[in-house]
């Protein structure tokens, strides 16, 4: 998650949406001024940085200073205070979510190791099961279940698909230029070639569960299977 007191802007940081890519693209807007690094990954830290240009939340180590990577509406509030939430422009990134849990999946340690196993037909069966474990057993984090909440409703969301696009007119809003930066892509290889079409890996079960656990989200941004 992001706070810029320059910009007056907060970041809400939800789960493989390109989330770190996003966060790490607005970061330099909440640090003080500094050199932009010749590799994006130098910017993804570990801990958090709290100064009076802003925050960055903690990557990985957990909460620092108060501040972490996946914190919702509710805990930022909390952080910052309501006048500060209310005061700036809040947005978060949302993905198509039957696209986003196969993501979610594959960056799973488990299902990293059956993927990189030669795609036999029974490689695949165990990849499908075990996909269909992890839909069961999924809970939404309270960052991506608050989202749409009318108490928490954010200002601003970044689809993921058309990633640029609503990056580049969030930052227009902030008064930043960021046209001209390059894109960071980052945490993009875990998933298999193989499954760039989401649908292949997902019964009547499995997309059911996730229109249930995702209904807001599909019915605000009209995502289909």
């Amino acid at each position: 998650m992001l706070v810029s007191h320059a910009h007056r802007f907060i970041y809400l940081k939800t789960q493989k949406t390109a989330g770190t890519s996003t966060e790490v693209y607005f970061q330099s807007a909440c640090m003080p001024p500094t050199a932009l690094p010749q590799d994006w990954k130098a910017w993804h830290r570990t801990d958090s940085v709290v100064t009076a240009y802003g925050v960055v939340g903690a990557r990985l180590g957990g909460a620092k200073e108060g501040f972490w990577n996946h914190m919702s509406a509710r805990q930022v509030i909390d952080a910052v205070g309501p006048k500060v939430w209310a005061s700036y422009l809040t947005f978060a990134n949302v993905r198509n979510p039957w696209d986003k849990m196969v993501s979610h999946f594959f960056y799973d340690a488990r299902a990293a190791v059956l993927a990189a196993r030669p795609p036999t037909p029974e490689v695949e069966d165990e990849i499908r099961a075990t996909f269909a474990a992890f839909i069961r057993k999924f809970r939404r984090p309270e960052v991506e279940a608050l989202l749409l909440d009318p108490t928490y409703r954010l200002d601003a969301y970044i689809r993921y698909e058309h990633l640029r696009d609503d990056m580049l007119a969030v930052a227009r809003h902030c008064g930043l230029t960021l046209h001209d930066r390059p894109f960071p892509r980052l945490k993009t290889d875990a998933r298999p070639e193989r499954y760039r079409d989401y649908r292949g890996l997902y019964g009547e079960a499995e997309r059911r569960h996730v229109a249930d656990v995702y209904a807001d989200w599909i019915a605000e941004f009209r995502y289909t299977f």
